[in-house]
């Protein structure tokens, strides 16, 4: 499926999601308030409730769970089975809340004894309506689970994706500090001979310049028989460092 057909049919799916989910909000509603506001309220009737309510459940989940991932590959696989199924889930839905609308019209009339709400109850919801709603909300349950179930595997699939995509980046960012040690390693090793081989250059530099002063300097005989020439009394610098 093309990017545009997916984004059109989650578009559609998504719509189809909203309106199931506020037909059976609505129907859990006014069988809640009858079971609340009704003390001796059949036990078919909680029967009812709990059944729609169950339903209402798996389809927000269904609902939320569908937002969380939107692909080309999950559409395709979820639009075909939707497609199979949705029309005939409004229309029956949808007629259930009628029944349902019916029932609350009904017993909002005055009523004084349990007897007069068992039949008015029995009146809209006969037994067969009972067995008959009871198969499709049974029915309609199984088609969401395996819709929840088409949904979790894809967001699986999805977590797995960025899994491995986070996995990728943290390797190539292990590389690259790798790499980078590497390099600081090398720089550091080259600047350290760079450093040494120029003390060493200085070293040299400056035993070379003394060793020139010191053939520029006068011996020291040299200097005292100029001295001496000149009627100067002086020492040697050795008898000086032999005097006690």
């Amino acid at each position: 499926m093309d990017p545009a057909s997916a984004t059109v049919a989650f578009v559609g799916f998504a719509a189809s999601i909203t309106t199931l989910t506020a037909t059976l909000f609505n129907s859990c509603k006014t069988l809640r308030d009858l079971c609340h506001d009704l003390g001796n309220a059949p036990q078919d009737l909680h029967r009812l409730l709990r059944n729609v309510q169950i339903l209402e459940r798996m389809v927000i989940q269904v609902k939320q769970t569908g937002t969380e991932i939107v692909s080309d590959e999950s559409m395709a696989h979820l639009d075909a089975y939707w497609k199979n199924n949705a029309t005939d889930m409004e229309t029956d839905l949808q007629g259930f809340h009628q029944k349902v609308s019916k029932l609350q019209s009904g017993l909002d009339k005055p009523s004084v004894t349990s007897k007069h709400v068992r039949a008015r109850f029995y009146k809209v919801f006969t037994e067969s309506d009972i067995a008959h709603y009871e198969r499709l909300l049974s029915q309609h349950l199984d088609i969401f689970t395996v819709l929840y179930t088409i949904l979790s595997n894809e967001r699986s699939k999805a977590l797995m994706n960025e899994f491995r995509l986070q996995t990728k980046k943290l390797d190539q960012l292990a590389s690259t500090a790798e790499s980078f040690h590497a390099t600081v390693k090398s720089e550091l090793r080259t600047t350290q001979k760079l450093c040494s081989g120029e003390h060493r250059l200085v070293l040299d530099k400056v035993k070379s310049e003394v060793r020139a002063l010191s053939r520029q300097l006068p011996e020291e005989a040299s200097i005292l028989s100029h001295l001496h020439r000149h009627g100067a009394d002086v020492v040697p610098l050795y008898s000086m460092d032999q005097t006690p």
